[in-house]
């Protein structure tokens, strides 16, 4: 009896997220090129699970209006060459790597009183 483990490999798929090749095909005029989709994919903030979880613990609002400040202000960090920023909003503050585009942690207003933030190298402070 043979004892070897025989793996196949799994069909590539080449489903890219936001394309659907029946609208694409129906709509070409009208589909988003691939470069914007790339674009649109590469550009989006992400939050880490603890910054998420601290968010969601701590009951911090978090909204469209919000979304655009954080990424307006991860848009000038990077500019600036920046690559972990602290971003102070105005009831919140958020360690972001800048070069990842990933929120790494999240502190409320309560929490930003008296305390230290390391390993940054850029601050943004984003008003209303």
């Amino acid at each position: 009896m043979d004892q070897r483990l025989w793996i196949q490999p799994a069909p590539m798929t080449t489903k890219l997220p936001g394309i659907n090749k029946a609208e694409h095909r129906a709509h070409p005029s009208s589909s988003r090129s691939f470069q914007q989709v790339l674009h649109q994919e590469v550009d989006q903030i992400t939050f880490s699970s603890h910054a998420a979880q601290r968010m969601s613990t701590r009951g911090i609002p978090w909204g469209e209006k919000e979304m655009r400040q954080l990424t307006a202000a991860v848009d000038k960090a990077e500019q600036k060459g920046s690559r972990s920023s602290l971003i102070v909003m105005p009831n919140l503050a958020l360690v972001v790597s800048i070069s990842n585009r990933k929120v790494i942690t999240a502190i409320d207003k309560a929490g930003m009183q008296d305390n230290i933030f390391t390993n940054i190298d850029s601050t943004v402070i984003v008003t209303e």
